[in-house]
């Protein structure tokens, strides 16, 4: 402001202080307002809601796939994924929270169709229940082509007591098989299981989903095709949300 302006000089010395008063009380409030009023801007990212993420290369991958971009990675919010089973579908809620690199990888992969078109080829009835997916080659050694730390925090928290092996992955859980070298395969657990806190927490199936996979776990495992189960199992599409 121009502090020599013809009004300010013909102002006494008590005017001048009170006008600077007000002016002074006047910004404040305007300040003030705007700091309140100011939103950000929609795709912005509040901070410490990002992390960065390390897919280190494996192999050859099971099946054609870029790798995920592993910088600015969400750690905040839901990813829903539906699963295709001959039965009906399946619905995936993946947490971000809980393990936002696997989460990243499996929404990434899911966009590229690398499960579309492939099979669940593991089914336990024994001491663990789950049906594991997630390998194109069907064999339980296929992946994307990279690997990822194990996020295990969600794990651990299912531990009711010191020993690692009294965690129970309650039924609904989907789990990461082994990220740091298979990197796509996970499972769902159809019925509570006992198990080490190895393996990755990154969400939950829907209730209608959980009676599907209960549904192929009850046909059992292929007499000549241990352990893929009995009953089919192949994923015929993934869609997102």
């Amino acid at each position: 402001m121009n502090t020599h302006s013809r009004p300010w000089d013909r102002a006494h010395a008590g005017g001048r202080h009170r006008a600077w008063a007000v002016l002074l009380v006047v910004t404040s409030v305007l300040v003030a307002g705007c700091a309140q009023t100011s939103s950000p801007a929609s795709d912005s990212v509040a901070p410490g809601s990002i992390t960065t993420c390390q897919y280190t290369p494996t192999g050859r991958p099971a099946k054609a796939v870029d790798p995920p971009s592993g910088t600015s990675v969400a750690t905040s919010g839901n990813v829903v994924l539906t699963f295709s089973l001959p039965p009906g579908p399946v619905v995936m809620t993946l947490n971000r929270a809980d393990a936002p690199c696997a989460v990243h990888s499996l929404e990434t992969l899911a966009s590229q169709g690398f499960f579309t078109g492939t099979s669940c080829h593991r089914l336990t009835t024994q001491g663990i229940f789950v049906l594991q997916c997630g390998d194109p080659s069907g064999t339980g050694r296929g992946g994307p082509g990279y690997g990822f730390a194990s996020e295990l925090g969600a794990a651990k928290a299912l531990c009711s007591g010191e020993k690692d092996d009294s965690c129970v992955y309650p039924r609904g859980t989907v789990a990461m098989a082994d990220p740091e070298t298979t990197g796509s395969q996970f499972f769902i657990v159809y019925q509570d299981s006992l198990m080490a806190p190895t393996y990755p927490v990154v969400g939950t199936i829907d209730t209608k989903g959980l009676s599907v996979v209960r549904g192929i776990a009850a046909r059992g495992i292929a007499p000549d095709a241990s352990p893929s189960p009995a009953a089919p199992a192949s994923i015929a599409q993934v869609v997102a949300g």
